[in-house]
């Protein structure tokens, strides 16, 4: 599900040399974040 240092550095390197001038937007989640929505949907909550 997550990747590591390396793994995220080649990508957005990778997304930059490839669209040049773009720019980058992203959500993060934690573990934390994870976990809750798991839980969230297992109580059989509708999104």
């Amino acid at each position: 599900m997550y990747f590591e240092g390396t793994q995220v550095k080649s990508l957005v390197l990778t997304l930059r040399d490839r669209f040049l001038g773009a720019k980058l937007t992203f959500d993060a989640y934690s573990p934390i974040h994870v976990l809750r929505h798991i839980y969230h949907f297992c109580l059989g909550a509708q999104p």
